[in-house]
């Protein structure tokens, strides 16, 4: 141990005052150099519990002579003022003297448990990290310090309900998809099909309507055309030999043309009325498919809207509906271990959502 320096503190001081000081000091010193070979032994330990401990009782001990010296320090200087001076001089190489060692071994012995600290600083990373990866927020959990069962149950929910939203966001992407190819398909072969209106062409098409089932629509459509086309020819086959009997004899003719003008007008009426029918058919398929499409715009403004809702809800609703998933997960597990472990994910989410 370095030799404490108290005499040059004591330098001005009365001889019989200065040796008053000295000797209220000296049990001290004595005392604190009996600690010093102890000190070098913590030191010079490997790091254990044993050294922690050890560190610790010899750090107080240690301490109880500054709290000595402070205590004898107060006395002396209240006496004089001189004396005080001197004294204060002493003291601070005390304080020095004994801060380090105290200092030295409060390090050693918090070494275990800065260590488990740091620790548990590492897991907390890890898996707030992990927990990351499927969007969530771990700031209010104690993640550090979860069991690792405890931890694997809440982190493969979080995992499952991330996995879920992705799962079903592409779902109806490829639905959303697959109707618009429906309604577009639908379209064009209705366009294919509208020159055939006059034989129910659209009444059987719909956005369901396979490729084969089509063209064989078609197929029938364009047979019914060419029947209706001949069927036209015949009637103007039979206007012309109605035509040439007319020289044979005027009453015939007269009988003949006014059959062929009432035969010619109520096919015209007919025509008429299948036209006006037909136009009518379009006018309405057309309003129909206006209404259908606004109705689907109109669901897809709903389902946005829904899932803007859906992203803004607050922490805790979040965190609610999180605990119901990883509860539903009850019903799909046999064994008692297993439920358990899904009703504690179930009841630390929904502590954790209670407490936000």
């Amino acid at each position: 141990m370095k030799e404490l320096a108290i005499k040059e503190q004591l330098t001005g001081i009365e001889d019989s005052k200065a040796a008053q000081i000295e000797a209220t000091f000296a049990p001290m010193v004595e005392l604190l150099k009996g600690f010093e070979g102890a000190y070098d032994t913590v030191m010079a330990m490997d790091q254990s519990e044993e050294k922690c401990s050890t560190a610790k009782r010899l750090r107080l001990d240690i301490a109880e002579i500054r709290v000595s010296a402070k205590k004898a320090h107060d006395e002396q200087k209240a006496e004089y003022l001189l004396a005080g001076r001197a004294i204060d001089g002493v003291f601070n190489i005390f304080k020095l003297a004994v801060t380090e060692k105290e200092d030295n071994l409060k390090e050693v012995e918090t070494f275990f448990a800065r260590k488990e600290a740091e620790r548990i600083q590492a897991i907390r990373e890890t898996r707030t990290g992990e927990l990351e990866e499927f969007g969530v927020d771990a700031s209010s959990l104690d993640l550090g310090r979860m069991a690792e069962d405890a931890y694997l149950i809440l982190r493969e929910g979080y995992k499952k309900s991330y996995t879920f939203a992705i799962e079903a966001e592409q779902k109806a992407e490829v639905d959303r998809i697959e109707t618009e190819k429906k309604l577009m398909a639908y379209r064009k072969r209705k366009d294919d099909l509208a020159k055939y209106a006059r034989f129910g062409a659209l009444e059987i098409l719909t956005t369901e309507t396979s490729y084969l089932e089509f063209t064989d629509l078609l197929a029938q459509m364009k047979d019914k055309q060419t029947e209706f086309d001949a069927e036209q020819k015949k009637i103007h086959a039979e206007n012309a030999r109605l035509k040439a009997a007319e020289e044979t004899a005027q009453k015939e003719r007269e009988a003949i043309e006014s059959k062929a003008r009432k035969a010619k007008a109520a096919a015209e009426a007919k025509l008429k009325r299948e036209r006006e029918a037909a136009a009518e058919t379009l006018r309405i398929e057309r309003e129909a498919r206006e209404a259908a499409e606004q109705k689907e715009l109109q669901r897809l403004e709903d389902e946005k809207n829904a899932a803007l809702k859906a992203a803004q809800a607050p922490d805790k609703e979040k965190l609610l509906a999180i605990a119901k998933t990883v509860l539903s997960v009850s019903d799909n597990v046999k064994s008692i271990d297993a439920k358990v472990a899904v009703k504690s994910a179930y009841a630390i989410l929904s502590k954790a959502a209670a407490e936000l």
